[in-house]
């Protein structure tokens, strides 16, 4: 369901309209909070910092395990930095963001499990590109 892409415009048109509904769902209520505003920065902030931190451990993964480089450097240790520093940061924001953020993050990976027991593996390809 979340995989259809819109023959025209190729964007995962279902998944939009699910984060759509859940951003509003989320976000109305916690806007009419005295300090909706802030949480909401806040919820958002720590989302991109969660996303930064997967793709540090990301690189570093396919680098340093997978390909088995010896670019120590770039591949490891700055990585590895970055995420001393995301995870410090992620720990000190508010228990509010931290709770729905690990919430999100935990729903997602259980999905991503029970498609994989399921059978249900994504499958990579390149994007098809436009003849002009």
């Amino acid at each position: 369901f979340l995989a259809l892409v819109h023959h025209r415009t190729r964007v995962p048109a279902n998944a939009v309209l699910l984060v759509a509904v859940v951003s509003l769902a989320v976000g109305l209520p916690v806007a009419l909070r005295d300090d909706g505003l802030a949480l909401l920065v806040t919820l958002v902030s720590f989302g991109a910092l969660v996303a930064f931190l997967i793709v540090h451990v990301a690189v570093v993964w396919h680098f340093t395990v997978r390909s088995r480089s010896r670019r120590w450097i770039r591949h490891l240790l700055l990585p590895a930095a970055g995420c001393g520093l995301l995870v410090t940061v992620i720990l000190h924001a508010k228990p509010e963001a931290q709770f729905l953020g690990f919430g999100w993050l935990a729903l997602g990976a259980l999905i991503a499990v029970v498609m994989y027991v399921t059978g249900h593996r994504p499958t990579w390809s390149a994007p098809e590109t436009e003849a002009r």
